[in-house]
Protein backbone atom coordinates (compact mmCIF):
# COMPACT_ATOMS: atom_id res chain seq x y z
CA UNK A 1 0.00 0.00 0.00
CA UNK A 2 1.48 3.31 -1.09
CA UNK A 3 2.20 5.71 1.76
CA UNK A 4 0.79 9.23 1.63
CA UNK A 5 3.43 11.97 1.42
CA UNK A 6 2.55 14.88 3.75
CA UNK A 7 2.25 18.30 2.19
CA UNK A 8 5.06 20.67 3.28
CA UNK A 9 3.94 23.58 5.44
CA UNK A 10 4.89 27.15 4.56
CA UNK A 11 6.44 29.52 7.06
CA UNK A 12 4.45 31.68 9.45
CA UNK A 13 1.96 33.84 7.48
CA UNK A 14 2.97 37.40 6.75
CA UNK A 15 -0.20 38.50 4.96
CA UNK A 16 -3.71 37.45 4.08
CA UNK A 17 -2.61 35.36 1.09
CA UNK A 18 -0.22 33.36 3.27
CA UNK A 19 -3.04 32.74 5.75
CA UNK A 20 -5.32 31.46 2.98
CA UNK A 21 -2.56 29.17 1.78
CA UNK A 22 -2.16 27.75 5.28
CA UNK A 23 -5.90 27.16 5.55
CA UNK A 24 -5.88 25.26 2.27
CA UNK A 25 -2.92 23.20 3.43
CA UNK A 26 -4.64 22.49 6.75
CA UNK A 27 -7.63 21.11 4.87
CA UNK A 28 -5.35 18.98 2.73
CA UNK A 29 -3.51 17.68 5.80
CA UNK A 30 -6.81 16.74 7.43
CA UNK A 31 -7.77 14.86 4.26
CA UNK A 32 -4.42 13.07 4.27
CA UNK A 33 -4.78 12.26 7.96
CA UNK A 34 -8.19 10.70 7.28
CA UNK A 35 -6.67 8.66 4.46
CA UNK A 36 -3.79 7.47 6.64
CA UNK A 37 -6.19 6.51 9.41
CA UNK A 38 -8.28 4.55 6.90
CA UNK A 39 -5.15 2.73 5.71
CA UNK A 40 -4.21 1.90 9.29
CA UNK A 41 -7.69 0.56 9.99
CA UNK A 42 -7.48 -1.59 6.89
CA UNK A 43 -4.16 -3.08 7.96
CA UNK A 44 -5.37 -4.21 11.37
CA UNK A 45 -9.12 -4.67 10.83
CA UNK A 46 -9.20 -7.89 8.82
CA UNK A 47 -7.32 -10.09 11.30
CA UNK A 48 -9.07 -8.55 14.31
CA UNK A 49 -12.49 -8.99 12.72
CA UNK A 50 -11.86 -12.60 11.74
CA UNK A 51 -10.59 -13.41 15.21
CA UNK A 52 -13.59 -11.78 16.90
CA UNK A 53 -16.06 -13.52 14.58
CA UNK A 54 -14.35 -16.85 15.16
CA UNK A 55 -14.65 -16.45 18.92
CA UNK A 56 -18.35 -15.60 18.62
CA UNK A 57 -19.00 -18.69 16.46
CA UNK A 58 -17.03 -20.91 18.83
CA UNK A 59 -19.31 -20.08 21.74
CA UNK A 60 -22.83 -21.31 22.44
CA UNK A 61 -25.88 -19.61 23.86
CA UNK A 62 -28.02 -16.71 22.79
CA UNK A 63 -26.77 -13.66 20.91
CA UNK A 64 -28.10 -10.10 21.20
CA UNK A 65 -27.16 -7.78 18.33
CA UNK A 66 -27.67 -4.06 18.96
CA UNK A 67 -27.69 -1.75 15.92
CA UNK A 68 -27.06 1.96 16.35
CA UNK A 69 -27.05 4.82 13.87
CA UNK A 70 -23.65 3.82 12.52
CA UNK A 71 -25.12 0.54 11.29
CA UNK A 72 -27.89 2.38 9.46
CA UNK A 73 -25.27 4.62 7.83
CA UNK A 74 -23.45 1.52 6.60
CA UNK A 75 -26.72 0.24 5.09
CA UNK A 76 -27.30 3.54 3.24
CA UNK A 77 -29.42 5.60 5.64
CA UNK A 78 -28.38 9.10 6.80
CA UNK A 79 -26.75 9.90 10.13
CA UNK A 80 -28.33 12.38 12.54
CA UNK A 81 -25.98 15.19 11.47
CA UNK A 82 -27.08 14.70 7.85
CA UNK A 83 -30.81 15.15 8.52
CA UNK A 84 -30.97 18.95 8.78
CA UNK A 85 -29.00 19.48 5.53
CA UNK A 86 -31.45 17.12 3.76
CA UNK A 87 -34.41 19.05 5.21
CA UNK A 88 -32.96 22.43 4.21
CA UNK A 89 -32.23 21.11 0.73
CA UNK A 90 -35.89 20.09 0.45
CA UNK A 91 -36.98 23.59 1.50
CA UNK A 92 -34.67 25.16 -1.07
CA UNK A 93 -35.93 22.92 -3.86
CA UNK A 94 -39.54 23.27 -2.68
CA UNK A 95 -40.07 19.53 -2.78
CA UNK A 96 -40.12 18.83 0.95
CA UNK A 97 -43.56 17.42 1.88
CA UNK A 98 -44.38 16.93 -1.83
CA UNK A 99 -45.41 13.30 -1.48
CA UNK A 100 -48.24 13.08 -3.99
CA UNK A 101 -50.11 10.41 -2.00
CA UNK A 102 -51.31 12.93 0.59
CA UNK A 103 -52.44 16.57 0.78
CA UNK A 104 -52.21 19.08 -2.10
CA UNK A 105 -49.63 21.56 -3.37
CA UNK A 106 -51.20 24.56 -1.65
CA UNK A 107 -51.18 22.77 1.71
CA UNK A 108 -47.64 21.53 1.14
CA UNK A 109 -46.43 25.06 0.39
CA UNK A 110 -48.08 26.36 3.58
CA UNK A 111 -46.38 23.60 5.57
CA UNK A 112 -42.98 24.52 4.13
CA UNK A 113 -43.52 28.19 5.03
CA UNK A 114 -44.38 27.30 8.62
CA UNK A 115 -41.38 24.97 8.97
CA UNK A 116 -39.06 27.55 7.39
CA UNK A 117 -40.26 30.23 9.83
CA UNK A 118 -39.80 27.85 12.75
CA UNK A 119 -36.27 26.78 11.78
CA UNK A 120 -35.16 30.42 11.32
CA UNK A 121 -36.59 31.31 14.73
CA UNK A 122 -34.89 28.37 16.44
CA UNK A 123 -31.59 29.03 14.69
CA UNK A 124 -31.32 32.73 13.67
CA UNK A 125 -27.93 32.22 12.03
CA UNK A 126 -29.45 29.77 9.57
CA UNK A 127 -30.05 30.76 5.94
CA UNK A 128 -32.32 28.73 3.67
CA UNK A 129 -30.10 29.31 0.64
CA UNK A 130 -28.05 27.05 -1.61
CA UNK A 131 -24.76 28.91 -1.12
CA UNK A 132 -25.17 28.81 2.67
CA UNK A 133 -25.97 25.09 2.64
CA UNK A 134 -22.97 24.28 0.44
CA UNK A 135 -20.62 26.20 2.72
CA UNK A 136 -22.11 25.26 6.09
CA UNK A 137 -23.68 21.78 5.81
CA UNK A 138 -20.96 20.28 8.04
CA UNK A 139 -21.40 22.97 10.70
CA UNK A 140 -25.17 22.99 11.14
CA UNK A 141 -26.77 22.15 14.50
CA UNK A 142 -28.26 18.73 15.01
CA UNK A 143 -31.93 18.53 14.16
CA UNK A 144 -32.38 16.74 17.49
CA UNK A 145 -31.37 19.98 19.27
CA UNK A 146 -34.00 21.99 17.39
CA UNK A 147 -36.68 19.40 18.06
CA UNK A 148 -35.71 19.38 21.74
CA UNK A 149 -36.06 23.17 21.91
CA UNK A 150 -39.59 22.88 20.53
CA UNK A 151 -40.46 20.12 22.98
CA UNK A 152 -39.12 22.11 25.92
CA UNK A 153 -40.97 25.28 24.91
CA UNK A 154 -44.24 23.38 24.49
CA UNK A 155 -43.77 21.65 27.86
CA UNK A 156 -42.89 24.94 29.59
CA UNK A 157 -45.54 26.98 27.80
CA UNK A 158 -42.97 29.37 26.28
CA UNK A 159 -43.64 31.25 23.03
CA UNK A 160 -40.40 30.46 21.23
CA UNK A 161 -41.43 31.55 17.70
CA UNK A 162 -42.77 35.09 17.34
CA UNK A 163 -46.31 35.27 16.00
CA UNK A 164 -47.14 31.58 16.45
CA UNK A 165 -49.95 30.48 18.72
CA UNK A 166 -49.42 27.38 20.89
CA UNK A 167 -51.53 25.43 18.38
CA UNK A 168 -49.37 26.61 15.45
CA UNK A 169 -46.23 25.77 17.41
CA UNK A 170 -47.58 22.26 17.93
CA UNK A 171 -48.20 22.05 14.17
CA UNK A 172 -44.63 23.22 13.54
CA UNK A 173 -43.32 20.52 15.85
CA UNK A 174 -45.28 17.88 13.90
CA UNK A 175 -43.89 19.25 10.63
CA UNK A 176 -40.31 19.03 11.90
CA UNK A 177 -40.96 15.45 12.97
CA UNK A 178 -42.40 14.72 9.51
CA UNK A 179 -39.38 16.34 7.85
CA UNK A 180 -37.09 14.07 9.90
CA UNK A 181 -39.20 11.08 8.93
CA UNK A 182 -39.02 11.95 5.22
CA UNK A 183 -35.25 12.52 5.39
CA UNK A 184 -34.87 9.02 6.83
CA UNK A 185 -37.47 7.07 4.86
CA UNK A 186 -37.20 8.64 1.39
CA UNK A 187 -34.49 8.79 -1.21
CA UNK A 188 -33.23 12.27 -2.08
CA UNK A 189 -33.67 11.68 -5.83
CA UNK A 190 -37.03 11.94 -7.51
CA UNK A 191 -38.51 9.37 -9.84
CA UNK A 192 -40.86 10.33 -12.63
CA UNK A 193 -43.91 8.52 -11.32
CA UNK A 194 -43.96 10.12 -7.86
CA UNK A 195 -41.93 12.15 -5.39
CA UNK A 196 -39.63 10.66 -2.77
CA UNK A 197 -39.27 6.97 -3.57
CA UNK A 198 -38.72 4.68 -0.59
CA UNK A 199 -35.11 4.39 0.55
CA UNK A 200 -33.59 0.96 -0.05
CA UNK A 201 -30.76 -0.72 1.75
CA UNK A 202 -27.50 -1.56 0.00
CA UNK A 203 -26.04 -5.07 -0.15
CA UNK A 204 -24.46 -4.84 3.33
CA UNK A 205 -27.70 -5.40 5.28
CA UNK A 206 -28.32 -8.81 3.62
CA UNK A 207 -24.67 -9.67 4.22
CA UNK A 208 -25.10 -8.93 7.92
CA UNK A 209 -28.31 -10.97 8.23
CA UNK A 210 -26.72 -13.92 6.40
CA UNK A 211 -23.79 -13.79 8.82
CA UNK A 212 -26.14 -13.58 11.81
CA UNK A 213 -28.12 -16.58 10.54
CA UNK A 214 -24.95 -18.69 10.69
CA UNK A 215 -23.20 -17.75 13.92
CA UNK A 216 -25.32 -20.31 15.77
CA UNK A 217 -26.53 -23.70 14.62
CA UNK A 218 -30.03 -22.50 15.41
CA UNK A 219 -30.76 -19.03 14.01
CA UNK A 220 -33.54 -18.58 16.57
CA UNK A 221 -30.79 -18.01 19.14
CA UNK A 222 -30.08 -14.56 17.65
CA UNK A 223 -32.13 -11.38 18.15
CA UNK A 224 -31.63 -7.93 16.65
CA UNK A 225 -32.32 -4.92 18.89
CA UNK A 226 -32.11 -1.47 17.36
CA UNK A 227 -32.64 2.19 18.20
CA UNK A 228 -33.07 3.00 14.48
CA UNK A 229 -36.32 3.72 12.64
CA UNK A 230 -35.29 2.37 9.24
CA UNK A 231 -36.38 -0.90 7.63
CA UNK A 232 -32.98 -2.17 6.48
CA UNK A 233 -33.24 -5.45 8.41
CA UNK A 234 -36.82 -6.14 7.29
CA UNK A 235 -35.80 -5.56 3.68
CA UNK A 236 -32.82 -7.90 4.11
CA UNK A 237 -35.13 -10.61 5.45
CA UNK A 238 -37.44 -10.27 2.45
CA UNK A 239 -40.21 -8.61 4.41
CA UNK A 240 -41.48 -6.69 1.36
CA UNK A 241 -44.01 -9.26 0.20
CA UNK A 242 -47.63 -9.00 -0.86
CA UNK A 243 -48.97 -12.23 0.61
CA UNK A 244 -49.76 -12.53 4.30
CA UNK A 245 -48.87 -16.26 4.40
CA UNK A 246 -45.46 -15.42 2.89
CA UNK A 247 -44.79 -12.75 5.50
CA UNK A 248 -46.08 -14.99 8.28
CA UNK A 249 -43.72 -17.77 7.14
CA UNK A 250 -40.74 -15.51 7.90
CA UNK A 251 -41.58 -15.96 11.59
CA UNK A 252 -40.54 -12.44 12.64
CA UNK A 253 -41.27 -11.39 16.23
CA UNK A 254 -41.56 -7.61 16.59
CA UNK A 255 -42.54 -7.90 20.24
CA UNK A 256 -46.28 -7.38 19.64
CA UNK A 257 -49.21 -8.61 17.54
CA UNK A 258 -49.85 -6.53 14.43
CA UNK A 259 -52.59 -5.96 11.89
CA UNK A 260 -52.42 -6.27 8.11
CA UNK A 261 -53.86 -3.05 6.57
CA UNK A 262 -56.95 -3.77 4.49
CA UNK A 263 -60.67 -3.02 4.20
CA UNK A 264 -61.43 -6.51 5.44
CA UNK A 265 -63.40 -6.83 8.67
CA UNK A 266 -62.48 -8.34 10.99
CA UNK A 267 -58.91 -7.60 9.94
CA UNK A 268 -56.13 -10.16 9.61
CA UNK A 269 -53.92 -10.11 12.68
CA UNK A 270 -50.45 -11.65 12.80
CA UNK A 271 -49.85 -12.76 16.35
CA UNK A 272 -46.39 -13.10 17.85
CA UNK A 273 -44.94 -16.45 16.73
CA UNK A 274 -44.80 -19.03 19.49
CA UNK A 275 -41.39 -20.09 18.17
CA UNK A 276 -40.00 -17.11 16.25
CA UNK A 277 -37.45 -17.72 13.51
CA UNK A 278 -36.21 -14.14 13.82
CA UNK A 279 -36.55 -11.39 16.39
CA UNK A 280 -36.43 -7.66 15.70
CA UNK A 281 -37.04 -5.31 18.63
CA UNK A 282 -37.19 -1.69 17.45
CA UNK A 283 -36.97 0.39 20.61
CA UNK A 284 -37.88 3.74 19.04
CA UNK A 285 -40.50 2.56 16.57
CA UNK A 286 -40.34 2.39 12.79
CA UNK A 287 -41.15 4.25 9.58
CA UNK A 288 -43.22 1.20 8.69
CA UNK A 289 -45.59 1.28 11.67
CA UNK A 290 -48.87 3.05 12.40
CA UNK A 291 -50.71 2.91 15.71
CA UNK A 292 -54.29 3.51 16.78
CA UNK A 293 -54.39 5.89 19.73
CA UNK A 294 -57.72 4.45 20.87
CA UNK A 295 -57.32 0.66 20.83
CA UNK A 296 -53.49 0.45 20.48
CA UNK A 297 -53.78 -1.70 17.37
CA UNK A 298 -50.51 -1.69 15.38
CA UNK A 299 -50.45 -1.71 11.57
CA UNK A 300 -47.53 -2.83 9.41
CA UNK A 301 -47.72 -2.92 5.61
CA UNK A 302 -44.95 -5.11 4.16
CA UNK A 303 -45.76 -3.99 0.62
CA UNK A 304 -45.32 -0.30 1.48
CA UNK A 305 -42.36 0.30 3.73
CA UNK A 306 -43.16 3.96 4.46
CA UNK A 307 -46.75 3.49 5.64
CA UNK A 308 -46.23 6.17 8.31
CA UNK A 309 -46.65 8.91 5.68
CA UNK A 310 -50.45 8.48 5.91
CA UNK A 311 -50.44 9.75 9.48
CA UNK A 312 -49.68 13.22 8.05
CA UNK A 313 -52.62 13.26 5.63
CA UNK A 314 -55.06 16.08 6.45
CA UNK A 315 -57.96 14.01 5.12
CA UNK A 316 -59.33 10.98 6.94
CA UNK A 317 -59.28 8.00 4.63
CA UNK A 318 -59.46 4.24 4.98
CA UNK A 319 -55.65 3.99 4.94
CA UNK A 320 -55.27 6.18 8.04
CA UNK A 321 -58.32 4.86 9.91
CA UNK A 322 -58.32 2.02 12.40
CA UNK A 323 -60.69 -0.93 12.10
CA UNK A 324 -62.17 0.17 15.42
CA UNK A 325 -63.34 3.37 13.66
CA UNK A 326 -60.82 5.74 15.26
CA UNK A 327 -58.97 8.23 13.06
CA UNK A 328 -56.36 9.19 12.46
CA UNK A 329 -53.68 6.59 12.95
CA UNK A 330 -50.44 7.88 14.47
CA UNK A 331 -46.77 7.54 13.59
CA UNK A 332 -45.18 5.04 15.96
CA UNK A 333 -41.84 6.78 16.37
CA UNK A 334 -40.15 8.03 19.52
CA UNK A 335 -38.96 11.39 18.19
CA UNK A 336 -35.21 12.07 18.32
CA UNK A 337 -35.58 14.67 21.04
CA UNK A 338 -33.61 14.96 24.26
CA UNK A 339 -37.01 14.97 25.96
CA UNK A 340 -38.01 11.39 25.22
CA UNK A 341 -40.77 9.33 26.73
CA UNK A 342 -41.75 5.79 25.78
CA UNK A 343 -45.44 5.57 26.64
CA UNK A 344 -47.03 3.34 24.00
CA UNK A 345 -47.97 -0.04 25.50
CA UNK A 346 -46.60 -1.78 22.40
CA UNK A 347 -43.22 -0.09 22.70
CA UNK A 348 -43.08 -0.74 26.43
CA UNK A 349 -43.51 -4.42 25.58
CA UNK A 350 -40.71 -4.18 23.00
CA UNK A 351 -38.35 -2.70 25.60
CA UNK A 352 -39.21 -5.44 28.09
CA UNK A 353 -38.54 -8.20 25.55
CA UNK A 354 -35.27 -6.55 24.56
CA UNK A 355 -34.27 -6.39 28.23
CA UNK A 356 -35.10 -10.06 28.75
CA UNK A 357 -33.12 -11.11 25.68
CA UNK A 358 -30.07 -9.13 26.80
CA UNK A 359 -30.29 -10.71 30.25
CA UNK A 360 -30.35 -14.22 28.73
CA UNK A 361 -27.70 -13.74 26.02
CA UNK A 362 -24.10 -14.85 26.35
CA UNK A 363 -22.87 -12.65 23.49
CA UNK A 364 -23.67 -8.97 22.99
CA UNK A 365 -22.65 -7.54 19.62
CA UNK A 366 -23.02 -3.75 19.44
CA UNK A 367 -22.67 -2.21 15.97
CA UNK A 368 -22.39 1.50 15.22
CA UNK A 369 -23.46 2.82 18.60
CA UNK A 370 -21.28 5.34 20.44
CA UNK A 371 -22.98 4.85 23.84
CA UNK A 372 -23.57 8.60 24.37
CA UNK A 373 -24.09 9.94 27.87
CA UNK A 374 -27.39 11.64 26.97
CA UNK A 375 -29.04 8.41 25.77
CA UNK A 376 -30.27 7.53 29.24
CA UNK A 377 -32.99 5.07 28.24
CA UNK A 378 -30.66 2.78 26.33
CA UNK A 379 -27.84 3.11 28.85
CA UNK A 380 -30.37 2.13 31.49
CA UNK A 381 -31.45 -0.86 29.37
CA UNK A 382 -27.87 -2.16 29.22
CA UNK A 383 -27.28 -1.37 32.91
CA UNK A 384 -30.36 -3.27 34.07
CA UNK A 385 -29.58 -6.25 31.84
CA UNK A 386 -25.98 -6.34 33.08
CA UNK A 387 -26.91 -5.94 36.75
CA UNK A 388 -29.48 -8.75 36.63
CA UNK A 389 -27.02 -11.34 35.29
CA UNK A 390 -24.86 -13.72 37.30
CA UNK A 391 -21.89 -13.28 34.95
CA UNK A 392 -21.21 -10.57 32.35
CA UNK A 393 -21.64 -11.46 28.66
CA UNK A 394 -18.96 -11.44 26.00
CA UNK A 395 -19.10 -7.93 24.52
CA UNK A 396 -18.05 -7.21 20.92
CA UNK A 397 -18.25 -3.56 19.83
CA UNK A 398 -17.94 -2.73 16.12
CA UNK A 399 -17.21 0.95 15.49
CA UNK A 400 -15.90 2.88 12.51
CA UNK A 401 -12.80 4.80 13.57
CA UNK A 402 -10.78 4.87 16.76
CA UNK A 403 -12.76 7.43 18.73
CA UNK A 404 -11.15 7.36 22.15
CA UNK A 405 -14.12 8.94 23.93
CA UNK A 406 -16.36 6.13 22.67
CA UNK A 407 -13.83 3.51 23.75
CA UNK A 408 -13.54 5.11 27.20
CA UNK A 409 -17.32 5.07 27.66
CA UNK A 410 -17.46 1.35 26.86
CA UNK A 411 -14.45 0.48 29.01
CA UNK A 412 -15.92 2.41 31.94
CA UNK A 413 -19.27 0.72 31.57
CA UNK A 414 -18.45 -2.91 30.77
CA UNK A 415 -15.88 -5.34 32.26
CA UNK A 416 -12.74 -4.80 30.17
CA UNK A 417 -11.79 -8.49 30.24
CA UNK A 418 -15.08 -9.32 28.46
CA UNK A 419 -14.86 -6.45 25.95
CA UNK A 420 -13.47 -6.56 22.42
CA UNK A 421 -13.46 -3.16 20.67
CA UNK A 422 -13.14 -3.24 16.86
CA UNK A 423 -12.52 0.02 14.97
CA UNK A 424 -12.67 -1.10 11.33
CA UNK A 425 -16.42 -0.61 11.02
CA UNK A 426 -19.20 -2.99 9.99
CA UNK A 427 -18.24 -3.04 6.31
CA UNK A 428 -14.69 -4.16 7.13
CA UNK A 429 -16.06 -6.75 9.57
CA UNK A 430 -18.32 -8.23 6.89
CA UNK A 431 -15.57 -8.14 4.26
CA UNK A 432 -13.31 -10.08 6.59
CA UNK A 433 -15.95 -12.74 7.25
CA UNK A 434 -18.15 -12.90 4.15
CA UNK A 435 -16.11 -15.64 2.42
CA UNK A 436 -16.63 -17.92 5.36
CA UNK A 437 -20.32 -17.16 5.22
CA UNK A 438 -20.54 -18.02 1.52
CA UNK A 439 -18.74 -21.31 1.98
CA UNK A 440 -21.40 -22.37 4.46
CA UNK A 441 -24.31 -21.53 2.17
Amino acid sequence: MKAVEPTPIVKAPKNKNDALTLQQQARELRRQADELEAQARGLVARDACREAAGEIRSRTGRVAVFLGAGASKTFGWPLTNELLPIIIDGLIRNDLFEDDRINNRRQNAADRRLLRKTLLALCPGLLIRRDFLNQSKDRLPLVTSLLSMLDFSLMAGHAIVSGLTPEELTDARILLERAIYEAIAHQEEEEEEHYWPVRRSNELAPQLTRWLDRIRRDQTQVAVITSNYDVAIEQAWGFKRYSMPQVSSLGVDFGFDWTWPSAKYPPDVLTRPEEPKRRLYKLHGSTNWLRCGLCDRMYIDPSLTDIAIFAYDRVTRQRNMCHCGHAKLEVQIVSPSFIREVQSPNLIGVWQRALNWLRQSDDWIVIGYSFPDEDLNIRSLFTRALASRETPPHMTVIQFGSNEQTRIRYEAFFPVEQLRFLTGGLEAFLEANIRGVRRKR
